[in-house]
């Protein structure tokens, strides 16, 4: 069922047309949509993307306000795809639609200016690297925004973004590091905001199985990748280096009925290390590219680099910016780790499904280190068609099993998500980070 009465911010009606438009756009496999996979569920979907069908039968416009879907098998997990942070945005119709599908990723539209929308603000400007500019949209169905202008400015370096917000330049900063938390809280008119975090921070290691230069086939080794993570003194690092803000987090899932209690926690022992590497015959010659995204770029990664050193990991550092990232991670796999934030949702099946199944790859999913295990994909896909709860129990809780042994992603810690803004700002956060922002207003 959709709101009535809603229009795009150009005064084109909002309706139910440009919901089957957007399911036929993702599920059209010129677009390259991430999300394509995810949406095979739905009826007809494969034959309108073979070009079998011109339209998706699983998709109908019953009136304005109200489209149906219909599924080819029950699905715990389709809700959570049409509403997750980079789910199924509702796309105009009446502009998209003028747009080639293999043009989309390029088009004005996607990269320049992404309007109209139906949210409490209109795009108006951007500059590439510099900042969005954006103007309140008066006729916002949840009401007219209270502040009219917000200008989004990057800053990627968080030392520059803190004093930015201490010399008055900014009214509010994202991304505040746990090792500048107890130095933001203490700025004169500054406010600190901890949110629970739907994400995690770990190490992703190639595990691409066509690479069979000797590191890489090492690399693939689960006494390797046990090896990094016996080498780090993770409880030491969040406590001593983190400022005791993380919490340590051994499984892949943040949700605690999805991780087998049997998961084993790697605990430091560089002793064990070695002889983990010993046992692959690894040369401790051998270069591995660490690549870091450069806005991530912290304390943290001298001291983890030092502690691979001393068990005879040589790793080299490289810091890319995120376009670099995204094609290095996620469309070639030209790296052999980093260590990043990743989504880990508000299901088990959003971290599973984006980076373990094979050949889900970029840009129709995030496996970017190329991992592949059957049996993993075939839980997945469990995971996904099954409803009962206490069975999604059991395949996700064998999941982590796997996961934990193998190792394609080595889960280090959560951290809350930390915003410091001007005290005079008033936010309400009832809802995830912006939901509410058209309530924001300044105060005395």
């Amino acid at each position: 069922q959709l709101r009535e009465g809603l229009a795009w911010q150009d005064g084109e009606p909002f309706n139910a047309d440009d919901v089957v438009f957007t399911f036929e756009h993702i599920l059209t496999r010129e677009t390259g949509a991430r999300l394509f996979a995810n949406f095979q569920v739905i009826e007809g979907a494969t034959a309108f993307a073979e070009g079998e069908a011109d339209s998706i039968s699983g998709v109908v416009a019953l009136s304005d306000t109200e489209v149906q879907f219909t599924l080819t098998e029950p699905n715990a997990i389709f809700l959570v795809d049409l509403a997750i942070w980079g789910g199924a945005y509702i796309l105009p119709e009446h502009v998209v639609s003028q747009i080639p599908p293999e043009s989309f990723t390029t088009s004005e539209y996607a990269t320049r200016r992404p309007y109209p929308g139906i949210g409490p603000y209109v795009f108006d400007r951007y500059e590439t690297d510099q900042f969005i500019e954006l103007s309140a949209f008066a006729d916002y169905y949840r009401g007219a925004p209270i502040i009219d202008r917000v200008r989004i400015v990057s800053i990627i370096d968080a030392n520059t973004r803190i004093i930015a917000l201490e010399n008055g330049d900014v009214d509010l900063i994202a991304e505040v590091p746990v090792e500048e938390l107890e130095r933001t809280s203490n700025i004169e008119g500054v406010q600190v905001i901890q949110q629970p975090s739907p994400s995690g921070y770990g190490i992703f290691v190639d595990s691409d199985q066509d690479k069979d230069d000797p590191l890489k086939v090492a690399m693939r080794t689960p006494e390797f990748r046990q090896a990094l993570y016996h080498a780090l003194d993770i409880d030491t690092i969040i406590a001593d280096v983190l400022n005791g803000v993380p919490t340590r987090s051994p499984c892949v899932f943040l949700q605690e009925w999805a991780c087998s209690p049997d998961i084993t926690v790697y605990e430091y022992n560089p002793d064990r290390a070695r002889e983990l590497l010993a046992s692959i015959d690894w040369d401790p010659t051998w270069e591995v590219d660490w690549m870091v995204l450069a806005q991530q770029v912290q304390p943290v990664h001298a001291i983890m680099q030092q502690l691979f050193t001393e068990v005879g990991i040589n790793t080299v550092v490289r810091t890319v910016d995120g376009p670099t990232f995204v094609e290095n991670f996620y469309a070639n796999g030209t790296f052999d780790m980093t260590l990043v934030g990743f989504g880990a949702g508000v299901d088990p099946n959003v971290p599973a499904n984006n980076f373990f199944v094979c050949g889900q790859l970029y840009p129709n999913g995030f496996n970017g280190a190329r991992y592949c295990n059957d049996r993993v994909s075939e839980l997945v896909a469990l995971g996904k068609s099954t409803v009962d709860q206490d069975a999604r129990i059991e395949i996700y809780q064998e999941l982590s099993l796997i996961l934990n042994e193998e190792l394609p992603l080595l889960p280090m810690w959560v951290t809350p998500l930390i915003t410091a803004a001007s005290d005079n700002l008033e936010l309400t956060y009832e809802q995830y980070d912006w939901d509410d922002v058209h309530t924001w207003s300044f105060g005395e």
